[in-house]
């Protein structure tokens, strides 16, 4: 699977159109729409975005898998109120501040 037969893979599980990824990306509605229609890839400069919209990480998004505790993290933190998000967001970045 290619990686933008990933992120159409990963639009339908999220329930989002292109339309939604490009509003919230700032990437073109026809540069989303050639991934899938001209069998292109997004550039290297758009995968962070994309990730952060899509909710996975690069290494997901480019190999199609993701590791076990990764995995279990993630449906964890989707778990999460947004208020509980925004503490474990706080306390991420302070462990990061410290490093």
């Amino acid at each position: 699977m290619t990686i933008s037969e990933r992120i159409y893979a990963l639009l339908r599980e999220r329930k989002m159109t292109p339309a939604e990824l490009s509003d919230r990306t700032g990437i073109a509605r026809s540069t989303i729409s050639d991934w899938k229609t001209k069998k292109t890839n997004p550039a290297a400069d758009r995968i962070m975005t994309l990730c952060e919209v899509l909710e996975v990480t690069p290494y997901e998004l480019l190999t199609g898998k993701m590791d076990e505790e990764e995995v279990r993290f993630l449906a964890d933190y989707r778990d999460l109120s947004p208020d509980q998000r925004k503490r474990l967001k706080k306390y991420m970045e302070t462990l990061q501040s410290e490093t």
